[in-house]
C-alpha cells in the first residue's frame, strides 16, 4: 500500500512538471509584448520635491499599476501611463509643485470653494509627460472616491463626464486636460 501510494506521489509530481514545461512552450510570451529588460525606461522628472533639483535621469520598472488614457469615442485603451510618470498632488501637499502649478491649484479650491450649493471635497493637481495624449479626443480614466449625491468634476474650471463604477462611492472622471481638478458634491 505504501509503495503504491509513493508510486502515486512520484506519478503526480512528474505530471505536475510535465504541466508546467507544457505551459512555458505553449504561452511563451505570457507577458504580451513586455520582456523583462523592456520593463525599463527612462525619463525626466517634471516635478520634484521643495529644495532639491531635477534628478538625473532614472531608470523606472513598469508595473500594472498606471493610468489610462482612452479614446472618447469608443472608451478603447489607446495608452497606458506607467504610475512612476503620473503627477497627482494633494490640494495639502501643493508645496511639491512648481510655484505656478500650486497657485493655480490654490486658486482652482479657493473657486470651487464658493460655488453656490456645492461642497468642495477634494481637490488635486493632475498631469502626465507630454508624450501622452490627453485633449478632447483622448481622456485619462481618472478613477477616484467620494461620498455625497451628485458628484462633480472639473479641470480648470470645466467640468468633465463622471461616471460611477459601482453606484455608490466610486467614479470615474474622463479627464481631457492637464492641470487643477476639483471634486465636488450637492450640500
Amino acid at each position: 500500500m505504501k509503495k503504491s501510494v509513493a508510486v502515486l506521489m512520484i506519478l503526480a509530481l512528474v505530471l505536475s512538471l510535465g504541466a508546467s514545461a507544457l505551459a512555458a512552450t505553449a504561452y511563451p510570451d505570457a507577458y504580451g509584448t513586455y520582456y523583462p529588460d523592456d520593463y525599463g525606461y527612462d525619463f525626466d522628472y517634471e516635478f520634484y520635491p521643495p529644495g532639491q533639483g531635477p534628478r538625473e535621469r532614472q531608470r523606472v520598472v513598469q508595473t500594472d499599476v498606471g493610468l489610462l488614457i482612452c479614446l472618447m469615442e469608443d472608451d478603447t485603451v489607446y495608452q497606458f501611463v506607467p504610475m512612476p510618470q503620473v503627477v497627482n498632488v494633494e490640494y495639502k501637499n501643493r508645496d511639491q509643485l512648481r510655484k505656478e502649478d500650486a497657485e493655480a491649484l490654490k486658486e482652482a479650491h479657493d473657486a470651487a470653494k464658493q460655488i453656490e450649493g456645492k461642497s468642495l471635497k477634494q481637490s488635486y493637481f493632475f498631469t502626465v509627460p507630454s508624450t501622452y495624449t490627453v485633449d478632447e479626443e483622448h481622456y485619462a480614466k481618472y478613477v477616484f472616491s467620494c461620498p455625497g449625491n451628485n458628484v462633480e468634476v472639473s479641470v480648470n474650471g470645466n467640468p468633465v463626464e463622471v461616471v460611477s463604477i459601482n453606484g455608490r462611492t466610486s467614479y470615474v472622471a474622463k479627464v481631457t486636460e492637464r492641470g487643477c481638478i476639483t471634486i465636488t458634491v450637492d450640500k
